[in-house]
């Protein structure tokens, strides 16, 4: 049986260097689900829960077809318009906006033979064991992006010299946000023991003017 792992083919994807750089991402097709707030009971870590479920039961189905894959790292796109599917052209994000608003689209990368159509069935299925946000899992296709990067390692909320360092490079490249905030997660998000995390953070952008 093949079996694909996705962090061992695009490995440039899931890599950052800890000072910011350029890099062009490369297109591809991700499971993902939306939502709005991160605080308790606002739904972001049963989501993640319904996401991952939703990737195992692909698997699951993949094998069948003789196929299989390494579930990927989670990642998230920040401020992400809940009016605005997943493969639209990106907008400038929302700046400012309160935590319990803040919308979001949690995604795991798959392989080029996960179709909508085995997707959909995998939600479906996931949906009648207990995870009834399943239903809000759909595959989208993202378009290549060039974004600036770094990796952010430490406690899993100090992220801010990062973000600092982005910036200013954004300013001293004459470079703008030209989409939703990224990160992916090395580290696991939701795992409460990690003293230290390991995070890519990436910000598309645009020359300004």
């Amino acid at each position: 049986m093949v079996k694909t792992d996705l962090l061992r083919t695009f490995k440039p994807y899931y890599t950052a260097k800890p000072k910011p750089g350029l890099k062009l991402t490369e297109a591809g097709e991700f499971l993902s689900i939306i939502g709005t707030g991160v605080a308790p009971g606002s739904g972001y870590t049963e989501r993640i829960r319904t996401l991952r479920a939703a990737a195992l039961e692909l698997r699951k189905l993949s094998r069948v077809a003789g196929v299989d894959f390494v579930v990927p790292k989670l990642e998230v796109l920040w401020d992400f318009p809940l009016a605005r599917p997943v493969n639209d052209t990106p907008g400038e994000a929302s700046p400012g906006i309160p935590g319990e608003k803040r919308g979001y689209c949690l995604m795991l990368r798959m392989p080029c033979f996960v179709t909508r159509a085995l997707a959909a069935q995998a939600a479906r299925q996931v949906s009648t064991e207990g995870l009834p946000l399943a239903a809000e899992v759909e595959l989208h296709a993202r378009l290549e992006e060039r974004v600036v990067q770094i990796l952010h390692r430490g406690a899993p909320g100090d992220k801010r010299l990062c973000m600092e360092r982005l910036e200013a490079f954004m300013r001293d490249n004459d470079l703008v946000q030209d989409g939703p905030y990224h990160e992916i997660y090395l580290t696991d998000p939701v795992d409460g023991r990690a003293q230290e995390t390991r995070t890519v953070i990436r910000v598309p952008v645009k020359k300004q003017g």
